[in-house]
């Protein structure tokens, strides 16, 4: 099972199995491969790419052959394209070949608010509620804050101008299939919402990490987050910007390699602080980066200094209970659900709501479906002991 970053168009799943089946043919697959992203290209595809992802294995220990079966979710779709209350926006030059998303998301977009409403009310034992409030604060900007401030207090407090001299930078923290990356593609409609006016969101692709040409990395950073500021002043948006799997891109310049490779992810590091410092210096239009990454512990530290860190953990026994009987409760009785859950217990590591999500829940609604029967028991009870879960990632 693959999760597919973005949407697909069904004919173009052909494509994309075509270049997996290609990258795999002939590796052994175990669950530590589980949570890995493959990097698909072809000109038919959005974007002429795609990132995909392994989330769930037919079996511990499968040898990919031309007999694998692939199948695809968009378990990590980002928000869809403008609505009719969303102005389009022009993308600088600097910015297209970094940008795998850049869409204005409506505040009237009812079916767009429901579905990511509905995602993200399912994504359990994490702190999504506070990741959210926190955004939709910053996306507030600076007045709202100043004027909260002398409301209650008569004056602007040195707390409150502490969080206004702040950089607007967000980190989320966790291992893979967490939630990390599905709350964030699913915050914008939200925060619109609540803010009643468009959001722009921006996702920027791995890319920004360097062209592979020396010396061109940590301009390219730089130029990147100047056209950011420019284009948040230019229409007047509240901001997210999105890098997912930063650690790519803010590895901590700590070593003493002296390789050309260490020296680059110097300047690129020394180039991202430079150029969020220079976005919350010149423009009052609220930008919020949202970062997220499997390994916190390479992240450079001045970078993370900046960051107010959120760390998703693995969901606890209630946590996996009460996912099973939000998916499954109308359908499965209540008992065997209990067993099931029962089931799911591991020694650490437990498994990810994304290992719950598509090893056992996915796959039985959609094994049932396919044979037109109710959910079978024993079979869910069979998917949940044979589950295999995520493995975690050193330096996290």
């Amino acid at each position: 099972m693959f999760a597919v970053d973005g949407h697909l168009e069904p004919g173009l799943t052909r494509v994309v199995e075509a270049d997996l089946r290609r990258q795999l043919d002939g590796l052994r697959l175990d669950g530590a491969a589980v949570g890995t992203a493959f990097e698909v290209r072809d000109a038919r595809l959005p974007g002429h790419r795609v990132l995909v992802r392994l989330t769930a294995l037919p079996a511990p220990g499968v040898v990919v052959d031309d007999r694998t079966s692939f199948e695809f979710s968009a378990e990590a779709s980002p928000p869809a394209a403008p609505g009719p209350g969303a102005p389009s926006v022009e993308v600088p030059p600097e910015l297209a070949q970094y940008a795998s998303v850049v869409v204005t998301v409506p505040p009237d977009d009812a079916q767009a608010l429901a579905r990511s409403a509905a995602r993200i009310d399912g994504l359990l034992g994490i702190p999504k509620d506070a990741v959210i409030a926190d955004v939709v604060s910053r996306l507030r900007g600076r007045g709202w804050l100043a004027e909260w401030s002398r409301r209650h207090y008569g004056r602007l407090i040195p707390g409150a101008d502490d969080v206004l001299r702040s950089t607007s930078f967000v980190l989320l923290t966790g291992d893979p299939g967490t939630g990390k990356s599905v709350l964030v593609h699913h915050l914008p409609p939200v925060a619109a919402r609540r803010l009643n006016r468009p959001v722009l969101f921006v996702q920027l692709s791995e890319r920004l990490r360097g062209s592979g040409i020396q010396g061109r990395a940590g301009t390219d950073v730089v130029g990147v987050l100047d056209a950011i500021g420019r284009m948040a002043e230019r229409y007047g948006l509240p901001t997210v910007v999105f890098l997912d799997e930063a650690e790519a891109v803010a590895s901590s310049r700590g070593s003493t390699d002296g390789s050309s490779g260490a020296q680059e992810n110097v300047a690129v590091v020394d180039a991202l602080i430079v150029g969020l410092d220079r976005v919350f210096a010149r423009t009052d239009i609220p930008v919020v980066f949202v970062m997220a990454t499997n390994l916190a512990g390479r992240m450079d530290p001045a970078v993370l200094r900046r960051a107010t860190v959120y760390r998703f953990e693995r969901p606890s026994a209630a946590d996996r209970h009460a996912i099973l009987v939000r998916a499954l409760g109308d359908a499965v009785d209540m008992a065997v659900l209990e067993q099931v859950a029962a089931a799911l217990e591991r020694p650490e590591p437990r498994l990810t709501a994304a290992d719950l999500l598509n090893q056992v829940i996915v796959r039985a609604v959609r094994e049932a479906a396919h044979h037109d029967r109710p959910i079978d028991p024993e079979h869910l009870l069979h998917l949940a002991r044979t589950a295999v879960a995520t493995a975690p990632v050193a330096g996290g």
